[in-house]
């Protein structure tokens, strides 16, 4: 009988974890079809420089994260690179594009204004 306790208690502790990540990507992904939404590990200033840029109408949501540590923990699921920029575009349904190039970032938005 322990042993059945026990093992139901690992199970539910593992779904636990797993739906927690389901949830945490659910809040990733933009609330808007025709726009992005954005996660952005590292540069605090994404919103000014994509406004700068013609680009940020493209984006419903931005979700800022400055350590990286907190990062990983909250977002396994992402390949997340330390010391550097990291972006993560969504679309309505799942993850859609990453760089750790804000470059980069901006020529995607340019060249896919509205996500598929």
């Amino acid at each position: 009988m322990k042993r059945v306790v026990i093992f139901s208690l690992l199970l539910f502790s593992v779904l636990g974890l797993a739906g927690c990540n389901d949830y945490q990507r659910g809040v990733m992904v933009s609330e808007e079809k025709g726009r992005y939404a954005l996660y952005v590990v590292g540069d605090d200033q994404v919103d000014m420089k994509l406004e700068k840029e013609l680009v940020g109408n493209s984006v419903f949501r931005t979700i800022t994260e400055s350590d990286y540590d907190n990062a990983k923990e909250d977002t396994p699921y992402l390949e997340i690179q330390k010391d550097k920029p990291n972006y993560f575009l969504f679309n309505t349904k799942d993850l859609v594009y990453q760089t750790t190039s804000y470059e980069k970032l901006v020529k995607y938005l340019e060249d896919n204004p509205k996500p598929k």
